[in-house]
């Protein structure tokens, strides 16, 4: 399919968008050590900079899509955008841990717009198999950039301090800031009552029965990969797991994650389209709820192998995989024929 340099612009926008999560989280891992010792904290206080900014991320995720129907996508987006900034900047002027948890939380909070903002607006602007096409360009952020940011991140605490990954977050929530001050209002309807009714729209949209049985069955898809996320570093960084698994352990298992990565990178786009086909009106409820659960299960994925021991590690995530891949499958075939399914068009 071919896309026009106007559609390539928004494309692009809405990419950055959505690298928010990653770009936010994967680029300060390797930092978390050092933030430990410059600000003269344990590593408890360190790692719940990251824990809550995937909490508040994920409220914001919640809040920010239904409100969006009311006050319209562009103004929610540029809030969300100068909370985001402001966030970023504090964290790089945090002389101590409480400054950077909130920081952080501000942080997470305002990024939550972009995410569900981003997936609303495709929503606007495209039907069809287009969308699918856009949130595939889309969503291939979401796929590189934690693959590179960790070791962007590694490279950058070689030559400078901790800090700066938070001044260049910064500069990518001015930038992202600049070039949404370009886009144009994609919602053409506005909800018309309170904010409070704004908010109980996430309702109307979890009734929907098409929409709830697909959401829970896609929404389990990140699970195993978010697992391994939560427990990459150590896996990586100690690689005393793969040591013992063999000389060919190493590879083995870099090739079973870029596996599981691609697939799911794969489902995303059409997976998501399909949600948003269930729902005619509600965009932004819609796609708070399709991110926010995404995430939200990724995250008790992160809590389950939390409880793993040490050498059963890549065992579980194993497990975690083929587990997962036979219920959504499985359900999947259950419901794709089912009338409650709506068709994209």
């Amino acid at each position: 399919m071919i896309i026009n340099i106007v559609d390539n612009q928004i494309v692009a926008m809405l990419a950055l968008l959505s690298a928010f999560p990653p770009l936010s989280t994967d680029l300060y891992l390797p930092a978390l050590p050092h933030v430990a010792e410059a600000l003269h904290t344990n590593q408890t206080l360190a790692n719940l900079t990251l824990s809550l900014f995937l909490v508040f991320f994920a409220l914001g995720i919640l809040i920010w899509g239904p409100v969006s129907e009311k006050y319209g996508r562009k103004p929610i987006l540029l809030t969300g955008l100068v909370l985001y900034t402001l966030g970023s900047a504090g964290c790089a002027l945090s002389t101590n841990a409480a400054m950077l948890i909130v920081s952080r939380i501000v942080q997470g909070f305002g990024g939550g717009a972009a995410e569900a903002v981003a997936t609303a607006m495709v929503k606007d602007m495209y039907s069809g198999r287009k969308r699918e096409s856009v949130l595939a360009f889309v969503m291939a952020m979401v796929v590189v950039a934690p693959v590179v940011a960790p070791v962007a991140g590694a490279m950058i605490l070689k030559v400078t301090t901790w800090d700066i990954i938070f001044w260049l977050l910064t500069g990518i929530g001015v930038l992202s800031f600049l070039l949404s001050l370009r886009l144009d209002e994609t919602l053409e309807q506005r909800y018309s009552g309170s904010l409070v009714h704004s908010l109980g729209r996430l309702g109307v949209v979890i009734k929907n029965p098409g929409f709830s049985a697909l959401l829970m069955v896609f929404s389990l898809i990140p699970l195993p990969l978010l697992a391994f996320i939560g427990v990459s570093a150590f896996i990586y960084i100690t690689g005393t797991l793969l040591i013992l698994a063999g000389s060919d352990a190493p590879v083995l298992f870099a090739l079973g994650m870029l596996t599981a990565t691609v697939a799911v990178s794969m489902l995303r786009p059409p997976t998501a389209n399909l949600l948003l086909s269930q729902q005619d009106k509600d965009t932004g409820s819609a796609a708070s709820l399709i991110n926010f659960t995404a995430l939200f299960i990724g995250s008790l994925g992160m809590f389950l192998i939390s409880f793993e021991k040490v050498s059963g590690l890549i065992s579980c995530l194993g497990l975690m995989q083929i587990v997962v891949g036979i219920v959504c499958g499985g359900l999947w075939l259950i419901l794709r024929h089912r009338p409650i399914i709506r068709q994209p068009g």
